[in-house]
């Protein structure tokens, strides 16, 4: 999101916990506008992203430009980016694509794993295998590490090198 008023962006950087705990606060009135006023039961934000779920096309385009109005008038922020789409799609949010029955992780950090094996980069290596642990996409990943460089993968914390993961 940006600030309306001011025509650029302003605030603090993106990871620094103080933008964290302002959103937080900050953007409350916007959980409580879509829970209270539009009474949409499966919602979900995490910092400056949401999703709504279960609602008809027609529904979403409302709500969006209903969020939008709100966020305008009452917060001078405005929405930088949206998607409508069927969640058979999977959801793309907060660094993984997920479907009702698998998750995986975003195609932009499997590219940053490569680039960490083939650059021999154990901690960047390990940090995205931490990302991606509880994923579909983790035994492929391991897979990856042990086959295209094998020392790299004999120096992971052990976890990554049980059977489980193998």
């Amino acid at each position: 999101m940006k600030f309306a008023e001011y025509g650029e962006p302003v605030g603090i950087p993106i990871g620094n916990l103080l933008s964290q705990l302002y959103a937080l606060i900050y953007l409350d009135a916007v959980d409580r506008f879509v829970k209270r006023e539009l009474k949409v039961k499966l919602y979900c934000r995490y910092v400056d992203d949401f999703i709504l779920f279960n609602l008809t096309h027609k529904q979403c385009v409302e709500y969006k430009e209903r969020i939008d109005a709100f966020i305008h008038s009452e917060l001078k922020l405005e929405l930088s980016k949206y998607t409508i789409a069927p969640v058979l799609r999977g959801v793309n949010f907060v660094g993984y694509r997920t479907w009702v029955s698998k998750r995986f992780i975003r195609k932009h950090s499997l590219f940053k794993f490569s680039a960490s094996v083939k650059s021999n980069r154990l901690e960047s290596a390990v940090s995205i295998l931490g990302h991606a642990r509880k994923t579909h996409s983790i035994k492929q990943m391991i897979a990856a590490i042990k086959e295209k460089n094998h020392e790299l993968y004999r120096q992971l914390p052990k976890t990554y090198r049980q059977p489980a993961y193998c």
